[in-house]
């Protein structure tokens, strides 16, 4: 959780400049089952790197160009043809022609393997690179995706006419957005348009032909306990009243209200509602996009904990929403709330305040507006708690190799025995998974599902979400090697062993385990000593005196004073 790796470094193939910009695209562009990533540079050119495995990529394709490059978009099927297409807006500047400015935009199509060429393109006159971007989304709803073009100071929206061309079809003034938002803002079940115009962000959804007021905005449905659904939405203008579906049929034919209580409903029974606007002559609106919700019980605040000097943990009864500092409050006041940080899933809530929190004292927590994931509302949004002195929680000591698939961790202080040990505690090699957990006071013993290997490698277990006997969040890390207790399993790899891409190990060694690499004449090449307990050497293809060795076969020795390993290995060159 929280820990990543750089897993690539993928570098611009191209020739120039090779300036990139910050918008990049993701897809399978050519439809063989394999994802690419596509780029643009500021001189012009674009390119494509292909996932060959897992965290591995290759260069597939580029194409040099002229202008600048670096706004590009798609990576979905824009013209209903069944494939993939991506366009590249190539921005032209001249700095002594003001007029001259302009933008090439080409659509581009697969036209096999990694093989790409334009199959539209079209001239945009005027212009800036800042502040421009493209963006993707059924804006209409009909199914197919249309593409925005945001050249500030202008937007346009396309469609296609057939596969390979497009058509603009709608046309604003924007300002500086980098990229349009598409999506359904306002919870209405209209794909929105957003983007910043003049001194403000312009929002534009599909205008609905003939309909005397729109359909309402923010629609909820959740439930409220064990026997109704709430509903709420926003006031549409000119509405005089709101018509309510429940399972398709008419509930509340006429209500005056913007929120709405259906109650007398069974536990655990899922209902979806619709909700629409009445004009003043009558006539009805468009109907709100359908939203269901579930009959349960609500949801409590089960336990608050202090886990630090200005932090407190809450414990819910059930998954809730994404929490906002400013829901919570305290009396007597402990000052503001500063970040509120959803966690195992939302089950538990972080609480950061800006000030040291007391040692002593009665409190109340009021929370406002938080809802479950489902939608539920708490059951009593005000919870009482005493603030105690914050006792230093548990802390790992050191790991311990019982066997292979053995760990044992020490700590200062006795750990709670509780379900879903496991979850606390992650090895940093994500291959190794741990089968199950038992406590023993101050120690822990960790069953491995798969057994580690002496590999000449650290590795490295991480502790979150762990309790100890006081009921204090217990976090760190720690690392321990891996020595085999015999040379049975010993031997190179790879092998054969190209030094090009890298050093060769020789694994599954005792601790102080010596390796010698011999010539086909059985001369000395190489000694090596396993020093640090490990399991492994790493042997560079190097001999005594620092030069690579040639192509050919070679014969190692291994021995720890008991034991003696004999073999060969390959070293390729080229």
């Amino acid at each position: 959780d929280n820990q990543y790796a750089e897993i690539a470094v993928l570098t611009n193939p191209t020739t120039g400049s090779n300036g990139l910009g910050q918008r990049q695209v993701v897809g399978d562009m050519d439809g063989d089952g394999r994802g690419e990533l596509l780029s643009g540079d500021d001189d012009g050119d674009v390119f494509v790197y292909e996932r060959v495995a897992d965290d591995a990529y290759r260069s597939g394709w580029q194409q040099a160009g002229d202008g600048d490059a670096r706004i590009v978009g798609g990576g979905l099927d824009l013209d209903g043809d069944g494939a993939g297409e991506f366009a590249v807006a190539r921005f032209f500047n001249d700095p002594f022609d003001v007029e001259a400015r302009r933008w090439q935009v080409d659509v581009y199509g697969a036209t096999g393997d990694n093989t790409y060429a334009s199959e539209w393109q079209v001239e945009v006159l005027g212009g800036q690179p800042r502040g421009s971007g493209i963006g993707l989304g059924d804006l209409d709803g009909d199914g197919d995706v249309e593409w925005v073009l945001l050249t500030v100071p202008n937007l346009y929206v396309f469609r296609a006419t057939e596969a390979g061309a497009y058509e603009p079809v709608w046309h604003n003034k924007v300002r500086e957005t980098h990229r349009p938002l598409i999506g359904d803002v306002d919870g209405d079940g209209v794909v929105d348009l957003v983007f910043n115009g003049d001194g403000q962000v312009e929002i534009f959804s599909l205008a609905v032909e003939g309909a005397a007021v729109e359909r309402p905005a923010g629609f909820v449905a959740y439930s409220l306990g064990d026997d109704a659904i709430g509903l709420e939405w926003q006031p549409v203008a000119g509405a005089t009243e709101y018509r309510i579906l429940r399972d398709g049929e008419v509930v509340v034919d006429r209500y005056d209200g913007l929120s709405y209580i259906d109650d007398g409903l069974s536990l655990g029974a899922s209902h979806s509602y619709r909700v629409a606007a009445l004009g003043g002559d009558g006539v009805v609106g468009p109907f709100t996009v359908e939203r269901s919700a579930k009959v349960f019980p609500a949801p409590e605040l089960k336990s608050l904990q202090r886990i630090s000097t200005f932090q407190l943990a809450l414990e819910f009864s059930a998954e809730m929403e994404e929490p906002f500092a400013y829901r919570f409050r305290v009396e007597p006041d402990l000052g503001p709330v500063v970040a509120a940080v959803a966690d195992r899933g939302g089950e538990r809530i972080l609480l950061a305040f800006a000030e040291t929190l007391p040692d002593s004292g009665r409190y109340t927590l009021s929370i406002t507006g938080l809802r479950s994931k489902s939608g539920g509302a708490l059951a009593d949004p005000s919870f009482s708690f005493v603030l105690n002195a914050l006792s230093s929680p548990a802390r790992p000591l050191r790991a311990e190799v019982l066997s292979a698939t053995k760990v044992a961790i020490q700590f200062d202080k006795p750990i709670a025995a509780r379900d879903g040990l496991q979850g606390a505690f992650a090895f940093s090699d994500t291959s190794l998974q741990i089968a199950s957990v038992q406590v023993d006071g101050d120690r822990i013993v960790l069953q491995l599902a798969s057994p580690l290997r002496p590999v000449g490698r650290s590795y490295g277990i991480n502790i979150t979400d762990l309790i100890d006997d006081d009921g204090l969040l217990v976090e760190g890390a720690l690392s321990f090697r891996y020595a085999a207790s015999d040379l049975s399993a010993a031997k190179p790899f790879p092998n054969p062993y190209r030094p090009l891409f890298g050093e060769l190990t020789f694994a599954f060694l005792t601790p102080g385990a010596a390796v010698a690499v011999f010539d086909a004449s059985g001369q000395l090449v190489r000694s090596l000593v396993e020093r640090d307990g490990d399991g492994g050497v790493l042997w560079d293809g190097r001999n005594q005196a620092g030069q690579l060795v040639g192509s050919g076969i070679y014969l190692y020795r291994i021995t720890d004073g008991e034991e003696v390993r004999l073999g060969k290995l390959a070293v390729l060159r080229d």
